[in-house]
């Protein structure tokens, strides 16, 4: 038996979606690059829907009851310690994937990457005499439709996870039955913080790399460009990723006060940039002649530049962050479409976009040549 920690908690949340077939689309999703904290439920018999509650259960409750220490998940803790009086329901929005209910309902598993589908569900804080204040979640009548097919496929002892992004409002809601978990993983609390995943790099590599790469003495124009240094150097340690499949993914902008940090930049997964470089063969998109030198892996150097640029999200609806978007270059060409002029950047953003257009519109990446262009401007 495995005991549950905050350093595996994602490996279990994979291994689950690995076990439906979905072990490349898992892995390179289920990352503490995206997912700073979990809260898993398991469901007692009072907390299903009716149509789920086995026979001995009189209850007639259709809401998720959240107590101690767990309800602090859902609401800040001093919100929840100075409510005198119920608080009305608010959304808390979520991502649901179509598989998972699929799974759950003994239904095949298909489709592209974890066909996440935005939803959610209600919560507010309960007060009720003589009882300690809890945090009650779904309403069956006002929850997100696919929030409630997930509901409706949970039974007795199932485990229903909530994942915190580490940026944005939305949480990433799964459901596991009990028959994967309960002879293999022992879960010793509900609340896991800070979580880790097996090849992350940690923040103090990251900017020891950024430092090699500027001098100690250097000054980097702005925190975009720091974040684009430690972005390659991520990539490059990411872990070996199985095929992505080009489909649109819902971005989700954060709300300002969720930064952990002074940038703009949305967040982004080195997965996703590490399988670009593979995919191209580590030859650079704009000449595959142009040649670099051998990282100390063997593998050799190429950097990972977003097409459409990533200062440029908040005008899309789906993320730039996606492998259609993607594109490798040698730094010399990387660094030319940054800081390079405009009459030398055309031509090669021109053969960029005639060669992905099509990519980036099955991801819902909608734009012109001409739009493009004017990004560089």
């Amino acid at each position: 038996m495995t005991t549950v920690t905050s350093q595996n908690l994602l490996d279990v949340i994979k291994a689950y979606f690995a076990s439906l077939g979905l072990e490349a689309e898992a892995g390179s999703y289920l990352t503490a690059r995206n997912f700073v904290e979990g809260l898993v439920l398991k469901l007692p018999a009072v907390c299903l829907v009716p149509g789920n509650k086995p026979d001995h259960s009189r209850s007639k409750q259709t809401h998720i009851h959240v107590t101690g220490n767990n309800r602090y998940f859902f609401f800040p803790a001093a919100e929840v310690n100075r409510a005198a009086a119920s608080s009305a329901d608010q959304p808390q929005d979520l991502l649901v994937s179509e598989q998972n209910i699929a799974a759950l309902r003994g239904r095949a598993v298909t489709g592209p990457g974890l066909s996440l589908r935005p939803s959610h569900t209600m919560k507010k804080i309960a007060c009720r005499a003589a009882q300690e204040t809890q945090v009650q979640i779904s309403k069956l009548r006002a929850d997100g439709r696919t929030f409630i097919d997930l509901r409706n496929s949970l039974y007795e002892n199932d485990l229903l996870v909530f994942l915190k992004q580490r940026t944005g409002s939305a949480m990433f809601a799964v459901g596991i039955p009990r028959s994967f978990y309960e002879d293999r993983y022992v879960f010793q609390s509900d609340v896991y913080t800070g979580l880790e995943s097996r090849g992350a790099v940690t923040v103090r590599n990251a900017l020891a790399a950024v430092m090699e790469e500027y001098g100690g003495a250097a000054v980097v124009d702005s925190d975009d460009a720091i974040s684009d240094a430690v972005y390659q150097e991520l990539v490059a340690a990411a872990p070996r990723p199985g095929e992505i499949a080009d489909l649109p993914v819902p971005y989700l902008p954060a709300h300002p006060e969720g930064r952990n940090t002074r940038t703009t930049r949305p967040p982004t997964n080195p997965v996703l940039g590490r399988a670009a470089l593979i995919q191209c063969g580590y030859r650079c998109a704009a000449d595959g002649g142009h040649a670099t030198f051998l990282r100390k892996s063997g593998e050799r150097y190429l950097e990972v530049h977003h097409l459409v640029p990533l200062e440029w999200q908040e005008a899309f609806l789906y993320q730039l962050d996606v492998p259609a978007n993607l594109v490798p270059l040698c730094p010399l060409c990387h660094r030319l479409l940054h800081y390079g002029r405009m009459e030398e950047k055309i031509p090669i953003l021109t053969r960029l976009y005639e060669a992905r257009r099509e990519r980036l519109l099955a991801s819902g990446i909608s734009i012109t040549l001409e739009e493009l262009l004017r990004f560089y401007e």
